[in-house]
């Protein structure tokens, strides 16, 4: 039996790459949207997790912003309307931000950072060590 977590949080968990329960084993749905932060965790489990992992992911180009919230619109910040690789990427470094690498059980900021200024995060051993042990004692 296949498992396929659908709140992000706990995604990396599942059996297959998407963040929709496994939809990408279904003929036809491989090119599902990987610019996002739980497809980083997911491809860098155990490993340092950087924003490199989904840089060269495609994303759209136009803004995101009339689709958010006021208080997750960025584009007021920065004086224009904002993409959704800006608001990936202000998540991606502000460390405790919901959705930000740090909300997914067991990863944690650095203080690194990597030469275009984003942050680096790292799994915590012993939380995915004790996270695997309930898995198998069940």
């Amino acid at each position: 039996m296949r498992f396929g977590a659908a709140d992000n949080d706990l995604q990396y968990l599942s059996d297959d790459a998407c963040c929709c329960s496994g939809v990408d084993a279904v003929p036809g749905f491989e090119r599902f949207f990987k610019h996002q932060i739980a497809y980083a965790v997911r491809n860098n489990f155990g490993n340092a997790i950087t924003y490199a992992a989904i840089r060269h992911e495609w994303t759209p180009s136009g803004s995101v912003d009339r689709y958010l919230n006021s208080a997750r619109r960025i584009g007021s910040r920065i004086g224009r309307t904002a993409t959704v690789r800006e608001h990936i990427k202000r998540r991606w470094n502000t460390s405790g931000l919901e959705g930000s690498p740090d909300s997914f059980f067991g990863v944690e900021p650095t203080s690194e950072r990597t030469p275009d200024g984003m942050r680096v995060y790292r799994w915590n051993p012993a939380k995915i060590a004790a996270l695997r042990q309930k898995i198998n004692a069940e």
